[in-house]
């Protein structure tokens, strides 16, 4: 069965894209910048860029998708679930994969749906979601994981709603997240690459001299605040 699932992707889709391959499908579509000089969102400074949003046509969102539900394709998923605001369209193309791959064994479809953000905090789900997510083996997809706050909240919420979770799936794992640390069996990532993160008062990209980048990232309001600092009067 597992090998004729294999068959039925790699027909779909030729060879399944390797992680190098990824790398280079990102930086193709902007998605990735390398060899710069990053201020990331809490202030760290890095050479590496990762915005998945700007994956945005079919071809690489599709493409970059099949390696996971080939992944996952004997783990009996009834439900992919996404955090709203991340990763909804990556869900969906692994639904549809892992459907592509079981359904002519199972007879049934992989559905796919998002978690939302709470008012109080945390994920939840609308109530016309509630009973896919009830009884459900649920795969929980990401596109770039950092500290694992989003998977954590996801997987929490699809607890809550009577799922069994599987699994985490990730397009890339930057902040080497583990499944310990979500509290699930398994944790895969396509890319499981760690970026560097200097603090900013020790930050080898600043002492060579290497521009800060403005068009990405938090550059911009990092040399806003260097310059009232150097503005000020010495008391």
């Amino acid at each position: 069965m597992f090998n004729e699932a294999q068959d039925l992707l790699t027909r779909q889709f030729g060879q399944l894209v390797t992680p190098e391959e990824a790398i280079r499908e990102l930086e193709r579509v902007g998605a990735l910048i390398q060899n710069s000089h990053i201020v990331y969102v809490k202030g760290g400074h890095g050479d590496k860029y990762v915005d998945l949003a700007k994956v945005t046509g079919p071809y690489t969102a599709s493409r970059i998708c099949v390696p996971i539900a080939y992944h996952f394709r004997h783990y009996q998923i009834d439900l992919v679930v996404a955090p709203v605001q991340k990763a909804p369209k990556f869900a969906e193309w692994v639904a549809y994969y892992l459907t592509l791959a079981t359904m002519p064994f199972t007879g049934k479809e992989v559905n796919n749906i998002w978690a939302e953000k709470l008012p109080g905090g945390g994920f939840g789900f609308r109530s016309s979601h509630e009973p896919l997510v009830r009884g459900a083996k649920v795969l929980v997809v990401e596109d770039t994981i950092n500290s694992g706050g989003t998977s954590q909240d996801t997987v929490a919420a699809s607890r809550r709603s009577g799922a069994e979770v599987v699994a985490v799936a990730g397009i890339w794992n930057r902040g080497g997240v583990t499944a310990e640390k979500l509290g699930v069996p398994k944790l895969y990532s396509l890319i499981d690459l760690q970026m560097d993160n200097y603090p900013a008062a020790n930050c080898p990209l600043c002492a060579e001299g290497r521009p800060i980048n403005t068009a990405v990232g938090h550059g911009l309001d990092f040399l806003k605040n260097q310059a009232e600092k150097i503005a000020q009067p010495v008391a």
